[in-house]
């Protein structure tokens, strides 16, 4: 780093080693901590991933391909982006302009789809303890197309949304490269990780108030049933919402507070900065890995995850024969 060098003489490039020698085991842990997550949240998330898929019964759930997509999210974050990063990481070469504007844009439209999934996740929860009996209302044409909007919406709104929020805050410096600056960063955390942070805890709120005290939008007894898209299990269990909120909240709070400069790091000093860069940055992808913990919590996920082994084959039946034999007199 040029900062280390330029010292006006020896003893203040001394001094400027000491001052700073701390950097180096910085960049060692996060590219540790990179490592570590990438593995287990690959394998984790394919896991999930194919447990709910295989089962007919599980991804017939509205509830369950929204969790799919997630998980999906989160295998494209562990298995691909995090690898790359690693990668240039230890790379001697010179990042181009196109390859940072790239890893720059993906990271954001991560960050926007997997909030707002946990607040459509939120919203089925609410719709199974009403009681919605949505076949009832709709064709199947139109709950299908219904359905792939809840799926596609998300990502969609990610490719528009980020690159026009960073192109209007663009500065003439960095024209050629659509990286997000620090008003872009302002207003899309903002819109990506505090607005829908904070619509997921209203909502869970509403949610939990609702089924513990019975009050339902139609003033009928809460079911036992749910009817959303197909009858399914009795009513999942609040906590598997909260604890996913949590994870999201705790996650995403210390880089949210960094990038909207609701605290001044770099006040206290170089070091306290690259704590906060360096934590906030594992949390944020520990979301990958503790996530998926969190909807164990579902009663059926977690029994599918228990119990399915893709290697084990139900044995074959049994082939009895019997024989029939006159008796003679």
């Amino acid at each position: 780093m040029s900062f280390l060098t330029n010292g006006s003489n020896t003893t203040n490039t001394t001094s400027d080693f000491k001052r700073y020698s701390f950097i180096p085991s910085f960049y060692s842990f996060r590219e540790g901590s990179l490592l570590f997550i990438s593995i287990v949240g690959t394998a984790m998330n394919l896991w999930f991933l194919a447990a709910i898929l295989s089962s007919p019964v599980l991804r017939s759930r509205l509830r369950n391909k929204i969790l799919c997509n997630s998980f999906l999210l989160h295998v494209v974050n562990c298995a691909i982006i995090l690898p790359i990063n690693f990668g240039i990481s230890f790379s001697r070469k010179d990042v181009g302009c196109a390859l940072i504007s790239m890893f720059n844009n993906v990271d954001l439209m991560q960050d926007f789809v997997d909030n707002w999934l946990l607040v459509i996740i939120i919203v089925i929860f609410i719709a199974q303890i009403q009681d919605f009996d949505l076949r009832s209302r709709f064709s199947d044409r139109t709950i299908k197309v219904g359905t792939v909007a809840l799926l596609v919406v998300p990502w969609l709104s990610s490719l528009v949304v980020v690159p026009v929020i960073i192109k209007e805050h663009l500065s003439d410096s960095i024209k050629d490269c659509l990286v997000s600056t620090l008003d872009a960063l302002e207003v899309l955390r903002a819109v990506d990780t505090a607005l829908p942070i904070i619509l997921a805890i209203l909502l869970v709120i509403a949610a939990a108030v609702m089924k513990h005290c019975g009050f339902t939008l139609r003033n009928s007894p809460v079911s036992t049933q749910s009817e959303l898209l197909n009858r399914g299990p009795e009513i999942d269990n609040t906590r598997a919402y909260v604890v996913a909120v949590t994870i999201a909240t705790l996650c995403d709070l210390l880089r949210l507070i960094r990038h909207l400069k609701i605290y001044n790091f770099s006040q206290h000093g170089i070091k306290t900065l690259l704590y906060a860069i360096v934590i906030s940055g594992i949390l944020v992808d520990l979301r990958s890995i503790l996530t998926p913990i969190a909807w164990l919590l579902l009663p059926d996920i977690r029994e599918r995850i228990r119990t399915w082994r893709p290697w084990h084959r139900p044995a074959p039946g049994i082939d009895v024969t019997m024989t029939y034999k006159k008796e003679r007199n």
